[in-house]
This record gives C-alpha cells, structure tokens and sequence, in this order.
C-alpha cells in the first residue's frame, strides 16, 4: 500500500490536472444515444480526420459528473489502455454488419455509436433474445453520412426489404483497436 500511494503522489501533477467543468451530468448508456459516447465519438473523428468513427459503449464506464474535472476523472471513463486505429478502405457491408449487431444488442455486449454516420433502426423489445442476448427481430433500416446533423450521401437502404440499397464506396473510419481485434464481438 506504501508503493501505491507514493505512485499516486508522483503522478498526483497529471492526474489532478483541470481539463474542464461540466454545469450537469454528461450521462451514457450502453444501448441507446448518449452524450458522452457522442462526445468520445466526434473528439476521435476529428483527431482523425476520417469519415466516421465507431465506439463501443461498453468501453465507457462512468459518466461526467458536475463541476470540475480532471485527467485522473477523464481515464475513469474509458479506463483501458486502447489506441485509436484507422480501418481504410471499409466497404459498406461491413458496416452493415456492425450496424446490425449494434442493433440487435439487448444490452449483453453494448452498441456501438458513431460519429459521422446517421442510422436509423427498427428495434425489437429485447423480450425473447437469443443465446448471445440479441434481439434478432431488429434491423438496420438505413445508413447515411451525417453531414452538420441532417442525412448526407445514402449508404444503404433496405425501407423496401426486397430491393436493399447498398453503396459499393468504401470509408476510412476510426475505432479502437479493443473492436478491431473483435472485442464485444463485433467481428467481420
């Protein structure tokens, strides 16, 4: 214990460091929209430059809370030791793929959020999932880039299920290597 909190006082300047104040809670989720993922979302597409950025929401493990805070808060939300990665070119069926998954989650591995993208989804109530805890009755119904909050370039579109859109474009997009390497199962 001696060790620990003489570790903890060598690097009390950084963490105890100010990044900032939050007037209310900054919340997350693990299945639905939250502002926190969105926020890691659009901060990592912007550090990247990419088309779009993907997050698991599982990886996020407390919200802001209000008032002041500091780096030491900052890691407590995201406490793993992963870096962003670029996957470029990703086709668009892929991201289908993931999408859907993301979908279909009842709460057992978490969604994934993005940034850059706009989805739209027809979600079953979770009752009867499978072995996995997916709901195989939702679905991804459309994907389109998100351009300044309104739907940009049509990726896909399955509205009419018998004639299914699906864009032949690839994109670079932004993640973490935890769901590159197939973490929550998010696997190709």
């Amino acid at each position: 214990l001696d060790q620990i909190a003489e570790g903890k006082k060598e690097i009390a300047p950084l963490t105890g460091r100010n990044l900032g104040f939050s007037e209310t809670t900054i919340a997350k989720d693990s299945i639905n929209e939250s502002g926190l993922v969105n926020l890691l979302a659009d901060t990592y597409r912007k550090a990247t430059g990419v088309d779009l950025t993907l997050i698991n929401t599982g990886g996020v493990r407390q919200p802001i809370k209000p008032g002041t805070f500091t780096y030491e808060d900052w890691y407590a939300i995201s406490p793993f030791n992963n870096r962003a990665v670029v996957l470029d070119p990703m086709k668009i069926s892929t991201l289908v793929k993931l999408m859907t998954s993301s979908a279909q989650t009842c709460g057992k591995s978490g969604a994934v959020l993005g940034s850059g993208i706009r989805v739209t989804y027809e979600r079953g109530d979770c009752k009867t999932p499978d072995e996995n805890g997916n709901d195989l009755n939702s679905r991804v119904v459309t994907i389109a880039l998100d351009k300044g909050g309104q739907d940009g370039e049509l990726l896909y579109d399955a509205r009419d299920p018998a004639h299914v859109f699906v864009s032949g474009r690839t994109l670079r997009v932004a993640t973490l290597d935890f769901l590159q390497a197939g973490g929550s199962g998010y696997v190709e």
